[in-house]
């Protein structure tokens, strides 16, 4: 009877943390699709980013606390040509969202011109069906939302007695994100990508 008490506890906290991960993805994509819609220079900057990723994460509440971190993969994706394909791959995240510091990114990757097969091997997580991209000059935006843990980690600050929830990696080259992570593609608006510097 215990055992299937600590079950349900550990059950409940997995899907919650999955569920939380899942509204940051949707908050960033309102944001990243609104922020700039008073602006004349339409284009989003490294700035708009950091505190784009830094209000996502509240739902959560002190991530420092928890010895976790929300981390976040973008890939911004254009095809110019029959195989030919324009990419940034961007990467960043939350140290904590109640230090000093608003989130650091970590990697804003250049934009480069491949084809598919080169430009997958690169950044695995494109390889998908939701990916596609029919027409030239068409765009997409993948977001991966995810918790990675500090060095303060243990199981026991996210309330898990039974479960060791897995973490995934946050190259960009693996596209592995552990059991709490969440995927969303979208079409951004013209004119926002790819990512300038502030």
């Amino acid at each position: 009877m215990i055992s299937l008490l600590f079950f349900v506890n550990d059950h409940y906290r997995f899907y919650e943390l999955k569920d939380k991960i899942r509204s940051s993805a949707y908050l960033m994509a309102s944001m990243i699709q609104q922020i700039s819609n008073t602006r004349s220079n339409k284009q989003i900057n490294t700035e708009n980013l950091s505190f784009i990723t830094h209000a996502s994460c509240f739902n959560l509440f002190d991530t420092k606390s928890f010895g976790i971190m929300m981390k976040v993969c973008l890939f911004y994706v254009k095809k110019v040509g029959d195989d030919s394909y324009t990419y940034q791959a961007i990467s960043f995240g939350t140290a904590d969202q109640f230090g000093t510091n608003v989130d650091q990114l970590s990697n804003v990757g250049a934009t480069r011109t491949q084809n598919y097969s080169a430009m997958i091997t690169k950044c695995p997580s494109l390889d998908r069906t939701d990916m596609f991209i029919e027409n030239v000059g068409d765009e997409k935006l993948l977001i991966e939302c995810f918790y990675h843990p500090s060095a303060s980690y243990s199981k026991n600050k996210l309330g898990f007695i039974i479960l060791s929830p897995e973490f995934g990696s946050i190259s960009r080259y693996k596209s592995n994100r552990g059991n709490f992570a969440y995927r969303l593609v979208i079409i951004p608006k013209p004119g926002l990508f790819p990512v300038v510097s502030s």
